[in-house]
């Protein structure tokens, strides 16, 4: 989603410490069509805790790698992998949401399921209404989608103005695991949370 990315042209871009920016990689990748696979395991991203799509790494692929979240970020949702960025990004479309955030929460099912706290834009903005828009967009996966949604006033920012999430994780989490959201119309589909 092109209205996800900042456009920064600069020699530097600094990124505060404990903070995350959704980017892609000063390399450009140029894979020959005789490769057979890439291997990443000892590159600069995963030394860093940073997660990358690698999907488009097949031969003949050319282009720049999307960072998508830190490995620390991550929520695992039975055997699935849900990176908050991504959900945030769609709730932060929906036009009466101010600011969101989003962190795994305990489930004795699923390990982890997907909690989202929302700051309204405008006072006639509901829980259902959130959990409808998610059901519905095109670009989030059903078992992305927040099983639990929180409306509060501020979402916890650290020094840098970032999202707090190790915040997030020791004061929101543990209120957040009783309360889930109910299935939208259109039912939860294979199993899922």
């Amino acid at each position: 989603d092109d209205k996800a990315f900042v456009d920064i042209k600069a020699a530097a871009c600094v990124v505060p410490p404990n903070s995350f920016a959704l980017a892609r990689s000063v390399e450009k990748f140029k894979i020959p069509r005789e490769v057979l696979a890439v291997c990443l395991g000892k590159s600069t991203y995963a030394r860093c805790g940073i997660i990358v799509n690698v999907t488009p790494l097949e031969p003949g692929w050319e282009g720049y790698l999307t960072i998508v979240d830190r490995m620390d970020n991550m929520i695992k949702t039975g055997a699935l992998n849900v990176y908050p960025q991504e959900v945030e990004a769609v709730l932060l479309r929906h036009p009466k949401v101010a600011d969101a955030a989003v962190v795994g929460v305990p489930d004795d099912t699923w390990g982890e399921v997907v909690a989202a706290l929302v700051k309204p834009g405008a006072a006639d903005l509901t829980v259902e209404e959130l959990d409808r828009y998610c059901l519905e967009a095109e670009d989030l996966a059903r078992f992305k989608r927040p099983r639990v949604i929180s409306l509060v006033e501020e979402i916890p920012k650290n020094f840098f103005g970032k999202t707090d999430r190790v915040r997030l994780r020791a004061e929101y989490a543990p209120r957040l695991t009783a309360a889930r959201v109910r299935p939208a119309t259109g039912g939860e589909g294979g199993g899922r949370p």
